[in-house]
């Protein structure tokens, strides 16, 4: 965290001093940061949260390194005085590291995260059973009922077979046995 102190704004008359903190407003073709865009991060400068806006101290955590501007206004309720404050932030190596490590976190963790949950979704998509109406379901059920009606014309037809055999047999076994009792 950064920090700006007024502690040395007094009055000659001996009254209160008020003083209002805020960023300052930066020219539009100004270049502060060592990477060469404007204001280092998108706005940086004017994206400043302080911690404090009014009282003799306050600070702010940088999102890039650079300088920032600050204007401090100091009143005693009749008399108005504004100053730019320069507040410079430098990131050590480990700093950098720090980032550099958040960064890779925050963009792959959630990438990651998010083809995991994808993964997971497919198997147990897979593993749900479909909707009874949803065609492929009813196309399946269609092909079993047509096996199932299938098997039992087989076994009828067969059944029948061997109950014409059986009559045939019984007919034939009739037949010789009156044939055979008669001649």
């Amino acid at each position: 965290a950064r920090q700006a102190t007024a502690s040395t704004s007094v009055d000659a008359d001996g009254d209160d001093v008020h003083v209002l903190w805020m960023p300052a407003p930066l020219a539009p073709d100004m270049r502060d940061f060592p990477d060469g865009t404007p204001l280092g991060a998108r706005n940086a400068s004017y994206g400043l949260l302080l911690s404090d806006h009014t009282g003799p101290t306050t600070s702010f955590m940088p999102d890039v390194q650079g300088e920032y501007k600050i204007r401090m206004t100091v009143t005693d309720g009749c008399l108005i005085t504004a100053k730019d404050l320069t507040v410079s932030a430098e990131w050590s190596a480990d700093c950098f590291a720090l980032a550099l490590f958040a960064s890779r976190v925050l963009t792959f963790g959630p990438l990651g995260l998010t083809l995991l949950m994808l993964v997971v979704a497919a198997l147990i998509a897979r593993r749900t059973p479909l909707h009874p109406l949803n065609p492929l379901t009813v196309r399946a059920a269609a092909v079993r009922l047509q096996r199932w009606e299938a098997f039992k014309l087989r076994v009828k037809f067969e059944r029948l077979r061997e109950s014409w055999g059986m009559k045939h047999h019984r007919a034939a076994f009739g037949r010789a046995l009156d044939g055979g009792g008669g001649g």
